[in-house]
């Protein structure tokens, strides 16, 4: 009986530990890296402005997603609008060398070795409300 009960509890935990990968719970968020909007750029939206490298840590392992927010909810984390990007190596030294350019109609960011890679979020994308 108690053979069972553990199995049962462990065949619990498992089923648990799967379900929250499978829905993409984030248990821990850490902002490696922001550019905010300047000021000289206005969108006429619920602005200004931040895009954010996150990492997201999960129960399986991690992941980094870029999140446009706005500068208001600035305790929130990764709360806004996020885009699916394939980060190969994200480091500070990575990150220092991308270049993030705020443009009136979006925004353009540049990403260096191995990507070398430009990447354009039109301002539609990440303006207004939910």
């Amino acid at each position: 009986m108690k053979y069972q009960t553990f199995l049962f509890v462990v065949l619990i935990v498992f089923v648990l530990l799967i379900l929250t990968q499978i829905i993409g719970v984030s248990w821990k968020s850490k902002v490696l890296s922001e550019w905010c909007q300047p000021a000289e750029v206005n969108y006429d939206s619920f602005g200004p402005y931040c895009l954010r490298i996150i990492k997201q840590t999960k129960t399986l392992g991690s992941s980094l997603i870029m999140a446009i927010v706005n500068q208001g909810n600035y305790q929130s984390g990764d709360y806004g609008y996020t885009l699916n990007y394939p980060f190969n190596n994200f480091s500070g030294e990575y990150d220092q060398e991308t270049t993030v350019i705020w443009q009136n109609n979006g925004i353009e960011i540049s990403f260096p070795e191995p990507d070398k890679l430009k990447l354009f979020i039109p301002k539609d994308s990440f303006i207004g409300g939910r």
